[in-house]
């Protein structure tokens, strides 16, 4: 059985401990966002202390608004490349796999799509797995913006990942 690569000192594995910085920084920066840029209120995780913002919002600025799909495409694109450790190829299928998926979940808070998933939720029993979607449908504002950023970050991950592997 093969151990954790942060716990191993082999070259293969010293190159991908970059790759997984990279990720926890994105995620770390990306949960920073939300906590001093948004209003909890609005924040799933965060509405239960809401109460207890007391912090002036906004600290991101503009890019705030579009900085958190940028480090969520990088971050989980990173993760997805280090847990299964494709080749070349395999590393541009996941980025492209993970950006399109993110591309959907965006595409599906455009008015029209949200009202007729909405309206098609509700002739069917939704299963449990497509609630989470639902509602990110009922509740997500469609932005391109957001869409750039996602590409790009999914981007930025096959970047890293290729500079980083070649070091191997």
């Amino acid at each position: 059985m093969r151990s954790a690569f942060w716990l191993t000192s082999d070259r293969h594995s010293l190159a991908r401990r970059p790759l997984l910085g990279v990720a926890l920084a994105a995620l770390t920066l990306g949960l920073a966002v939300y906590a001093f840029d948004r209003d909890w209120a609005t924040v799933a995780l965060l509405s239960p202390l809401s109460d207890f913002q007391t912090l002036p919002r906004n600290w991101f600025g503009t890019g705030g608004q579009f900085l958190p799909s940028f480090l969520h495409a990088l971050a989980i694109s990173l993760l997805l490349i280090l847990a299964l450790e494709p080749g070349p190829g395999g590393r541009l299928m996941i980025c492209s796999a993970w950006c399109a998926t993110a591309l959907v979940l965006e595409v599906v808070q455009l008015d029209d799509v949200s009202a007729s998933l909405i309206d098609a939720a509700q002739l069917h029993t939704t299963p449990p797995l497509l609630a989470p979607v639902e509602n990110y449908a009922r509740q997500g504002v469609f932005d391109l913006a957001d869409m750039i950023a996602t590409s790009l970050g999914c981007l930025a991950a096959l970047v890293s990942a290729h500079i980083f592997r070649r070091r191997t």
